[in-house]
């Protein structure tokens, strides 16, 4: 992992370093950088904005997976963004939106306190252990071709029952020097602000215990435009691969 260097402020999470060029990536994806105007000409229009989405389920209909054993999905290209909390999820997201991407924030756009099995609502106190998504959303947002590219941003403990959905999972990836500087800086209001919930963050940092143990890795320790590059250049060659 990248050592932090002069400091800069971009994002509460990937801010650490100052902004860079990308060239480091060629040799990982094998394209060149991703630019930060995208090309009409590649990408249908992306709004920035969730849809509103139908309340029933949509059937989804395939099997099989092509890259790392997650099914074909319904939409065009569906993409899942997860790591534990203090990687960088709502930092890409913002930045993914910036640059035009139809990207979900999927910790305040769709998640509820639930049972992780049956998602049935629970009262009470907020959990990490049940901090999980609207399936049948999810499943819409992925059934939407409209755009070439879906971006879900966030985590939760449901994760196992919508994997099938998406062409790839990327996983962001800090050291745990890295993530103890970022927990410091959370807000109160936060999860992960509370030394209990720093310890339990920090233990599923090293168990990887809530989060899709298949998928690219991504050096989240970067500068966030580097991370998003890397995400996109992943994203692209997969598109590619499978002939669209």
């Amino acid at each position: 992992m990248r050592q932090a260097r002069d400091r800069q402020e971009v994002s509460p999470e990937l801010g650490d370093q100052p902004r860079r060029g990308c060239e480091h990536l060629r040799g990982r994806t094998g394209i060149p950088p991703w630019p930060r105007q995208t090309s009409v000409a590649i990408l249908s229009t992306a709004k920035a904005d969730v849809r509103t989405v139908p309340s029933s389920p949509v059937s989804m209909g395939v099997q099989g997976g092509e890259t790392v054993g997650y099914g074909q999905p319904v939409g065009t290209h569906n993409f899942l963004i997860e790591g534990v909390s203090g990687t960088g999820k709502t930092s890409v997201c913002h930045e993914l939106r910036q640059r035009g991407f139809h990207a979900i924030n999927g910790d305040t756009d769709l998640a509820y306190q639930g049972d992780p099995e049956s998602g049935e609502p629970i009262v009470g106190d907020p959990s990490h252990d049940q901090h999980i998504w609207r399936i049948d959303q999810v499943r819409a947002l992925a059934a939407d071709g409209r755009e070439r590219f879906t971006f879900f941003c966030g985590g939760s403990r449901n994760f196992t029952q919508f994997l099938d959905l998406f062409d790839e999972v990327f996983v962001l990836e800090i050291d745990t020097a890295t993530l103890i500087q970022r927990l410091a800086r959370r807000p109160t209001d936060e999860f992960g602000a509370k030394p209990s919930e720093r310890d339990s963050i920090l233990r599923l940092h090293g168990t990887r215990g809530d989060i899709p143990q298949k998928g690219i890795g991504i050096d989240a320790s970067a500068p966030l435009s580097d991370v998003v590059d890397e995400i996109l250049n992943h994203a692209e060659m997969i598109a590619t691969t499978k002939g669209a």
